[in-house]
């Protein structure tokens, strides 16, 4: 519970009447938390635009430019590049990155869903 208050900002776990609902639950809430991002970053990317003369963003890239399209990845590729990662991690990380290749095979698919969905 700790973990939930702290890490997602949940007070207390969402009330349900089965597994099916709480896991709804969560997905919403995540789901929003993800709006949330995409939306402060494109009003950012706005933001720092509008304050360039260059018609550029800090990068130097053109502002017209947006990430409106991605290319989906397969499992293969997925696991692959979650292999190739190495195995660091600090007190912040939820779950050390060795755990975290270890439960990889009962993870990968929701990983995967979250990935193309995002």
């Amino acid at each position: 519970h700790h973990l939930l208050d702290k890490e997602f900002g949940f007070k207390q776990l969402p009330s349900s009447t089965n597994d099916m609902d709480l896991a709804d639950s969560f997905k919403s809430h995540f789901k929003d938390k993800v709006n949330k991002i995409y939306c402060d970053i494109k009003k950012n990317h706005t933001k720092i635009c509008n304050d360039q003369s260059t018609g550029a963003d800090l990068g130097g890239n053109p502002c017209a430019k947006n990430f409106s399209t991605f290319s989906v990845i397969s499992i293969e590729q997925l696991l692959s590049i979650a292999k190739e990662l190495p195995n660091k991690s600090c007190d912040l990380d939820i779950m050390p990155m060795w755990l975290f290749k270890e439960c990889l095979p009962e993870l990968i698919d929701i990983i995967h869903y979250i990935v193309n969905e995002s």
